[in-house]
């Protein structure tokens, strides 16, 4: 049976994700069939990642999974997970957008907005809920990137503004807590370094190609 904290939880994380998806839908200057489908691809890709937290989640507990795989289901994921799943998600991308010459960015473009607005509500509703006030300082942080995503609107660096923005106040957030939560993982600083240094990568590698 399914314990009241975790259906506790999996309602916030549902609530949260569907203010994230009604945040970029009001926002979007598109047809609404273009935000319909977005919509749909972000959907897509969202279950795309959850699978891959749930591959990272076998492999890191695979002797586990062995003898008993449905032991694997009372087993919380971890950061380790999440960062395998992160890997998996660059690969899944890097080869979606160079091998099959699929336009990923405006996925990712749609996600983002998505992915700030579950955070911010998320954040919100653990501080309602749980009223502890160590989240406050997330709302803060994400209450920004929301602000700015809203004020470069029409600016043609928004999103790259808005993420590097993000990665600084991480960081900075995590010298005052000594930690980076994201969702319910804790991570390292050196794991938001990192990521920026993907992300980079990522803009450069596809700078290239569309050049070449």
């Amino acid at each position: 049976m399914v314990s009241t904290t975790v259906l506790r939880f999996l309602l916030i994380l549902v609530a949260s994700y569907l203010f994230g998806l009604l945040f970029y839908y009001v926002l979007d200057r598109e047809e609404k069939l273009h935000k319909k489908k977005r919509i749909d691809e972000i959907i897509s890709l969202t279950i795309h990642i959850i699978l891959c937290i749930w591959i990272g989640k076998i492999i890191v507990n695979f002797q586990v999974f062995i003898k008993d795989p449905f032991a694997i289901l009372a087993y919380p994921s971890d950061r380790r997970a999440l960062y395998i799943a992160l890997i998996l998600v660059s690969i899944y991308t890097v080869y979606e957008t160079f091998k099959k010459k699929r336009p990923f960015r405006p996925i990712w473009n749609a996600f983002i907005p998505v992915l700030l607005g579950t955070l911010f509500m998320y954040e919100l509703l653990q501080l309602i809920v749980e009223k502890n006030t160590y989240y406050f300082y997330y709302i803060i942080i994400y209450t920004i990137l929301l602000l700015l995503y809203i004020l470069l609107e029409r600016y043609p660096y928004q999103l790259h503004i808005v993420i590097y923005s993000w990665f600084s106040l991480q960081i900075i957030c995590s010298y005052y807590l000594g930690s980076v939560r994201l969702f319910q993982y804790i991570v390292s600083p050196i794991f938001i370094g990192l990521l920026c240094v993907l992300y980079s990568c990522f803009i450069l590698l596809e700078k290239k190609y569309s050049e070449g």
